[in-house]
């Protein structure tokens, strides 16, 4: 990669570090749940990963050790087979907090939606009014007519229009967020390519920030919080579904003497249903004792299972994981 360019570096678009490496080739291995390409689990044990593509500062370009070519122009930028105008890193994230359970997933995503991207949105519609209002400024004065101080007060408003958002110029690597503050500051500056001062420059670059603030709102809203919706609804599902399945196995269990061979079977079919954690470990860990109970009143043994108390065994593991999954939901990421 060393003798690559910038430029062709740049045009391949998708990197991952290193430390990154190892989990990318496995998460392409994993099952994506509801279909869903960038959130994916295992199977046996029930973890959840899901991939980010964050921007890249250019300065680590270079360091990127493996490329993902793009193989598709798809518009979708967050994607992960896109032709990104802007170099983006595969990160992949496996939910560990609180035993990887699918709870804490739900609340990953909702942080995402509620804040980041809430911040995110907040950013880009600030700067777009601000914008507009440093556009409506002079109420259509000529510039001839405009004195010093006054642009001076035009760029202090820039500034603070940032500030206000919490949004630093230095530091923010998004090329539409570096577009906007770019563009903001060379028509707030009305310097041309000369480097000499040109009125016109201030009129023509503020418009160009206004269109990048209405593509970066674009971009949040479709299909960054499209597709966080979507996660977010696949793993309420996930939970939702298991739930019901531990509930109405807890329920039938409550009566013992109601419990026959047919009953047992479709408890352990619908036990295999399970995908996430923390419902997959539970049922893979009751599913043989549900099989062992169903062994013995097939043999004409149903006292030799109450003796081993199975079926209670099987309520506490499934009513305690029920208990300590409503715990997670009711908190909050952290």
């Amino acid at each position: 990669m060393a003798g690559r360019s910038l430029e062709t570096l740049r045009r391949a678009a998708l990197f991952i570090s290193p430390e990154q490496a190892i989990l990318n080739i496995r998460f392409a291995t994993l099952t994506p749940l509801h279909g869903l390409d960038f959130l994916r689990f295992d199977r046996r044990s029930g973890t959840i990963y899901y991939r980010q593509w964050p921007d890249i500062q250019k300065e680590r370009l270079l360091q990127a050790q493996v490329v993902f070519p793009p193989r598709s122009s798809g518009a979708d930028p967050l994607a992960p087979r896109s032709r990104y105008q802007e170099p983006k890193q595969a990160v992949v994230h496996e939910v560990k907090k609180d035993e990887g359970r699918v709870e804490t997933g739900i609340l990953i995503f909702q942080h995402i939606i509620d804040n980041i991207l809430k911040k995110e949105t907040l950013q880009a519609e600030s700067l777009g009014e601000s914008v507009s209002g440093l556009r409506n400024f002079w109420g259509g004065r000529s510039p001839l007519k405009i004195g010093e101080d006054e642009y001076k007060k035009v760029e202090r408003l820039a500034c603070e229009s940032m500030e206000a958002v919490d949004l630093d110029p230095e530091t923010v690597i998004n090329k539409k967020k570096r577009d906007m503050t770019g563009w903001i500051f060379k028509g707030v500056s009305r310097r041309d390519s000369t480097g000499d001062f040109n009125p016109l420059i201030e009129r023509l670059a503020l418009g160009a920030a206004a269109r990048v603030a209405v593509l970066r709102l674009h971009e949040l809203q479709y299909p960054m919080l499209t597709k966080y919706r979507e996660g977010l609804e696949a793993l309420e599902f996930e939970r939702e579904m298991s739930g019901f399945i531990f509930s109405r196995t807890v329920l039938k269990l409550e009566t013992p003497d109601q419990v026959f061979v047919p009953h047992l079977g479709s408890m352990i079919t619908q036990l295999g249903f399970i995908h996430l954690k923390g419902y997959k470990p539970v049922a893979n860990a009751t599913v043989p004792l549900l099989e062992e109970a169903r062994r013995l009143i097939e043999a004409g043994q149903r006292a030799e299972a109450y003796r081993r108390k199975l079926f209670p065994k099987v309520k506490v593991l499934l009513v305690d994981e029920m208990e300590e999954g409503q715990r997670i939901i009711n908190g909050k990421y952290t």
